[in-house]
């Protein structure tokens, strides 16, 4: 291919859907919380498939994620 790069569909990064089982406040840089834009918890979202960090919780895996990572929110 000329003057490009090919990716295949097999190695494009696929999302996932989620639920929101808890959700915390980030401090913003002068003080006090930054807003949050998912709100509920029980929020349907979904996520890159290699975003966060994957752990074990009370027998039951789960994935912490940042907020930036949500690609959209889905209700």
């Amino acid at each position: 291919m000329k003057g490009g790069l090919y990716i295949p569909d097999t190695a494009k990064e696929k999302p996932i859907q989620g639920e929101v089982l808890a959700r915390r406040s980030r401090p913003a840089r002068e003080g006090g919380d930054r807003p949050l834009e998912l709100k509920v918890v029980g929020t349907r979202v979904v996520y890159g498939k290699y975003s966060g960090t994957q752990v074990e919780l009370e027998g039951e895996e789960i994935i912490l994620i940042k907020e930036s990572d949500v690609i959209a929110k889905l209700g």
